[in-house]
């Protein structure tokens, strides 16, 4: 069986956390897109692109170390 990184015990990062991590954004920012998420069930990128808090690049950005930090460079 194939263990994911959760169940190794390593900690998935979530988007909010990152971008408040980067600078990018403010907690209260997250939380309000997340206010927003939890009504229109949309991403929390396009919401927080949609709001202006952060724009494109950072978005880009962001995801790509996101996933190359829960799911490997070469995987």
């Amino acid at each position: 069986m194939e263990k994911t990184k959760e169940s190794q015990g390593t900690k998935r990062k979530r988007l909010g956390e990152m971008l408040v991590e980067e600078d990018l954004v403010t907690s209260e920012q997250v939380e309000a897109a997340l206010v927003e998420q939890r009504r229109s069930y949309d991403f929390l990128g396009r919401i927080l692109l949609r709001f202006g808090f952060i724009d494109d690049t950072a978005l880009q950005m962001c995801l790509r170390k996101q996933h190359l930090m829960n799911y490997g460079k070469g995987e």
